[in-house]
């Protein structure tokens, strides 16, 4: 009876809502698409607005790094979350999230 860790899904606005263990992180639309495109590092990002509406930046919570497609391996996600927790979801399934063909994708423990 292992709940699953969580599910990436999209946030309306381009990028990424990122539910880890209940806990929910942003990724906003550049990093989303630098990271699939690009195969550059995104930042995780807290949800709340208050930084925001004091003019201050929203505090980082994780990053998402995008593995090498080499191998026999699917391609995929290595996310972590501040401190130092892993978790894994398949590339192609993100980006089918991020594109509106998929609802939700999967994230599980590495």
């Amino acid at each position: 009876m292992t709940p699953p860790p969580g599910n990436v899904r999209p946030d309306g606005h381009g990028g990424l809502r990122v539910v880890i263990e209940g806990i929910e992180h942003l990724v906003t639309a550049d990093d989303a698409t630098h990271l699939l495109f690009a195969g550059d590092i995104a930042l995780l990002q807290d949800p709340d607005p208050a930084p925001l509406l004091r003019g201050e930046l929203r505090r980082k919570t994780g990053h998402i790094i995008p593995s090498r497609d080499a191998g026999d391996v699917p391609p995929h996600m290595v996310i972590c979350v501040h401190p130092d927790r892993l978790y894994l979801a398949v590339k192609a399934e993100v980006r089918e999230v991020r594109e509106g063909r998929l609802d939700i994708c999967k994230v599980v423990s590495a």
